[in-house]
């Protein structure tokens, strides 16, 4: 008896020493998290809701250990194996705050990587991650299905056990749970020598956070309601078993009332935005021109259905799909009328794929769930009409905007959905319409940018975008755009916290990558038909001229050394000015070709393109004088450059 209680009391000790050594240097990663979080002109303290940050106590970090070691595979877990030793919680009050979150994290970690600071491993995301888990549940936002998405174009690799870094959880509906879960390796300097300490970072909302705090100690921590009732004796037994369904009941009731309260917190916020947009503008009850954009135009598939779709489907399915064709063919191509039609034939559209969606699921559930055409068409379809929708009430700033606030959202997750499920790996018309979702979202631009370039490399190897297709071309050229919008981030944030010339060489490879994204449109233009090719070789040029005009601008006219682009430059000018010729003299037409004649007056060597363009402004009435002072602007930008070529090769802007 007495050999057994030494050795028990030796095991404690040991239990003790180790856990101390595990905690040993945790206080001063603790320290610099604080001072790193309050850095910078809109520190993570001000972003999040709450930041709180905690070492692990020796006593809690014992009892993990313990109850670890009751798991089978976990009998030798140690102090040391703990990846909580530091824990982080980021708390957002709305759920879409957890994106702006998770952006300034990674950006917070990479700054701490690269400066003096030196406070995770390495030198790259990588090397310091250990694991990212998103935890979502079956009433979670869609943000977490946006989030996971995002974290892909982190690349992380793999963990030591040969498992991927990131993961995703569904939780079971009798426990939901939604949150990310980011395990860290931080370095401390406290003692001699650096020592690693894990830190664990929980990022999620409000609700979530007192979710949590009512259900960890009841879950993981051993205080579950028999322990605390005394109730595992046997004569305790039925009394038990009585009382703990209806606890479990109340737990599950509680948590389902968070997630509501959650829901309801992100509609107030959303209503009051839109409330704020359409403050102080009349609804629009005139008639009205739909504002047409290529992110938006419809792509009709060749397959609506599979071989195996019950007849009665395959009816509804291509009954639905002529009326989707005529309501179109009501909006576009610019047509003008009410703003309560176009509403009304998008509603329409949207409720007659639901009703598609649950007539198949509900007779032949099992035949929808194979058939993987008929689910891409009217998802696809939903999803669309889904951002024309709002993109038409918040265009015109109408009163019904506040009713559809919630329409990008949905629309944002069945794109997820569908792009998540594996029956799509390859499709670019997925994560092209994603990718222009988030951007009207507002959605961090790196994210777009890389899923656009995810569109642009299964556009590539694409059997379903064939050639000739409107889409080869407007997918790359959608890219070139993101890539620009990149630019100007970096003219308008980058530059505040790097030097220019750094901020120059971003700028300048930003330009270049949408200049060949561009030249890629351009070539398969060349398949298009007839009717459309001539409109769209103007539309690249337009674009190409103004990336090339401000590369020029950036780096100097030396810059057409690098272009054989330059050759055809006159031929494009041409293009672009027979366009605006034949009827559409825009203050962005005529600004293009303000870009267009200085460009060409730098490959001449000579101002007579500006010249051109002076002459053509003095008799041009059709502009108002403030449009006639920007298009001067442009001149005079165009005339400063044709100076500075003429000077010589040497006098590089800077």
């Amino acid at each position: 008896m007495g050999a057994r209680k030494s050795t028990t009391l030796k095991h404690s000790v040991t239990l003790k020493s180790e856990a101390i050594e595990a905690l040993a240097g945790a206080e001063y990663v603790r320290d610099k998290l604080h001072t790193l979080f309050d850095v910078g002109p809109n520190p993570m303290s001000r972003l999040a809701y709450a930041v709180k940050i905690r070492v692990k106590s020796d006593e809690r970090l014992i009892q993990k250990v313990i109850a670890r070691r009751q798991v089978p595979g976990k009998e030798d877990y140690r102090p040391a194996d703990a990846t909580d030793i530091v824990g982080v919680r980021l708390i957002a009050i709305y759920s879409e705050d957890l994106l702006a979150i998770c952006h300034r994290l990674f950006e917070t970690i990479a700054f701490a990587q690269s400066s003096s600071m030196q406070l995770f491993t390495g030198d790259k995301l990588d090397d310091c991650v250990q694991e990212i888990i998103v935890y979502t549940s079956k009433n979670a936002s869609y943000v977490y299905g946006l989030l996971h998405k995002e974290f892909l174009t982190l690349n992380l690799g793999e963990r030591k056990n040969g498992q991927p870094k990131l993961s995703s959880v569904q939780s079971p509906d009798e426990k939901p749970y939604s949150s990310v879960h980011i395990v860290l390796d931080a370095v401390s300097y406290a003692a001699k020598s650096p020592k690693i300490i894990p830190i664990e970072i929980q990022v999620r909302t409000i609700f979530e956070d007192t979710w949590a705090e009512i259900d960890h100690p009841l879950q993981y921590k051993g205080s579950s309601f028999a322990t605390k009732l005394g109730l595992r004796k046997k004569k305790n037994k039925p009394e038990y078993e009585r009382l703990l369904p209806q606890a479990q009941k109340d737990v599950r009731l509680l948590k389902d009332k968070l997630d509501v309260i959650s829901h309801e917190a992100d509609n107030i916020r959303d209503r009051f935005l839109t409330i704020e947009e359409l403050f102080g503008v009349e609804a629009g009850s005139a008639r009205v021109k739909i504002p047409f954009s290529i992110t938006y135009v419809r792509y009709e598939v060749a397959n609506l259905h599979g071989e195996n779709t019950p007849s009665e489907i395959r009816e509804a399915l291509h009954s639905l799909n002529e009326l989707i064709r005529q309501h179109y063919a009501r909006m576009f191509p610019g047509l003008r009328n009410h703003l309560n039609s176009y509403i009304g034939n998008l509603s329409d559209i949207i409720n007659r794929v639901d009703d598609v969606i649950h007539k198949y699921s509900t007779k032949f559930p099992e035949e929808m769930r194979k058939d993987s055409r008929a689910r891409y068409f009217l998802f696809m379809e939903k999803a669309l009409a889904l951002l024309w929708r709002f993109r038409i009430a918040n265009h015109y700033r109408d009163a019904k905007a506040i009713s559809f606030q919630f329409d990008v959202g949905e629309a944002i997750k069945i794109y997820c959905d569908l792009d998540n499920s594996g029956e799509y790996q390859d499709d670019p018309m997925i994560v092209f319409r994603l990718a222009n979702a988030v951007m009207i979202k507002g959605g961090h631009i790196d994210y777009v940018i890389t899923l656009l370039d995810t569109a642009n490399q299964r556009l590539a190897a694409s059997q379903q975008v064939r050639k000739g297709d409107a889409f080869r071309a407007w997918i790359p050229r959608q890219y070139a755009y993101a890539l620009w919008r990149k630019k100007q981030y970096f003219d308008n944030e980058f530059a505040r916290t790097h030097s220019v010339r750094l901020s120059l060489v971003y700028k300048a490879e930003l330009l270049e990558k949408a200049l060949a994204s561009t030249q890629q449109a351009m070539e398969e233009t060349e398949f298009f038909d007839e009717s459309i090719r001539r409109l769209e070789v103007a539309k690249n040029w337009n674009n190409w001229i103004s990336y090339m005009w401000e590369l020029v601008d950036l780096v100097g006219p030396d810059v057409r050394n690098r272009y054989e682009k330059f050759a055809e430059m006159k031929s494009g000018i041409e293009s672009v000015t027979k366009i605006y010729e034949d009827g559409d003299a825009s203050i962005n037409g005529l600004d293009t070709l303000a870009k267009a004649f200085s460009l060409c007056g730098a490959i001449d060597r000579t101002a007579a393109y500006v010249d051109r363009l002076r002459a053509a402004l003095a008799v041009d009435s059709s502009l108002s004088p403030d449009d006639k002072i920007s298009i001067r602007h442009t001149v005079d930008n165009a005339s400063r450059i044709a100076e500075l070529t003429n000077m010589g090769d040497q006098n590089v802007p800077t």
